[in-house]
């Protein structure tokens, strides 16, 4: 790994209020907008830390011309992954807090200063707000208004077990270094659901802040890593592993729901892939995950059964799909 610190501004206080992490990999296509986000905030006492993991696109080139000048700028010699490259990231930072910007999404010009003061006002180790939902070109496709957080310990664990990661992103979030550093960062052997292993283990010690206002926007577009469908199944189960072993306070229904939830999760990745033998084995995977908790779910991993098996019978005519395409937020719609 290679790192250059000839970007810092002296005018900077040895230690800022916010070190910005944003790690990139093969980003050209929206780093830009990321870092004009960046230039509009309406605070300025940061430190932006920029890590590369290794891209053969424009990612650099991009940032060398922008406006905005990294701080820091780690280039990884070789491609270590999500998890290594947002830890080295933070491992070079100085800030008191957190400020994590994925290189697909954008921030409102008053997320910084807003976050500074729930941190302050709040004492709280964690402050998270809603989302708007964009596309690739930037326009608005939803709000997504989240909840308040259960008090931490095991009932937060839960709420987050239950929901599937109600903070749903790191880009809306910011965390107090210390809590961070306690919590050892993320977990190197996770690549996709390593902000939602982090979010389960803050909960434990962690106070939480909710802001009911969509200060951060996340990007949905076909080259998301999140539509990895296969490598969330597997990661999710590895943390509900975890969770049972390291959490002996946690209900084992919650796991169990998990497990269910995630099953069907599968299903649905599988069905867009049009591989409707696989669906039917995870679909009855699902089936076999059984809980007298509330679930988001219902009906759906039976009404994906039937449409698959329609898809199985009638061929090339896809009766299931047809039927399934008339329904609104189809993309959406196994998530409840």
């Amino acid at each position: 790994m290679s790192m250059w610190s000839g970007f810092i501004d002296m005018q900077k206080e040895a230690d800022p209020t916010f070190s910005i992490i944003l790690p990139t990999f093969n980003g050209e296509q929206f780093i830009k907008s990321a870092l004009d986000s960046i230039e509009q905030q309406n605070f300025n006492d940061y430190e932006l830390i920029i890590s590369d993991d290794y891209s053969d696109d424009a990612t650099l080139d991009i940032i060398s011309q922008h406006s905005v000048e990294p701080d820091i700028l780690i280039s990884q010699d070789y491609n270590v992954g999500i998890a290594q490259n947002l830890n080295d990231a933070v491992d070079t930072s100085d800030g008191r807090y957190l400020a994590f910007l994925d290189q697909d999404d954008e921030w409102g010009e008053g997320k910084l200063l807003e976050h500074k003061r729930r941190h302050e006002k709040e004492c709280a180790d964690v402050v998270y707000s809603d989302l708007k939902g964009i596309d690739s070109s930037g326009k608005r496709i939803r709000d997504i208004p989240l909840p308040d957080s259960e008090p931490s310990g095991d009932q937060l664990i839960q709420q987050l077990l239950l929901s599937h990661n109600f903070i749903r992103s790191m880009t809306n979030a910011t965390v107090r270094k210390s809590c961070w550093e306690r919590l050892g960062g993320f977990d190197k052997l996770l690549q996709l659901a390593g902000d939602y292993d982090f979010w389960l283990r803050a909960a434990e010690i962690a106070e939480f802040e909710h802001i009911e206002s969509a200060l951060a926007k996340k990007r949905t577009h076909d080259s998301n890593f999140s539509s990895n469908h296969h490598l969330e199944y597997n990661e999710v189960l590895y943390i509900a592993q975890k969770m049972s072993i390291y959490y002996p306070g946690v209900s084992s229904e919650y796991i169990t729901q998990v497990c269910r939830r995630q099953n069907f999760r599968r299903a649905w990745g599988l069905y867009q892939e049009e591989k409707e033998r696989q669906v039917i084995e995870y679909i009855l995977r699902t089936f076999g995950y059984n809980t007298s908790l509330p679930d988001e779910i219902g009906l759906r991993p039976h009404l994906l059964l039937i449409l698959s098996a329609l898809d199985m019978v009638t061929g090339d005519l896809s009766l299931g799909r047809k039927i399934l395409a008339l329904r609104d937020n189809f993309s959406d719609w196994y998530r409840g």
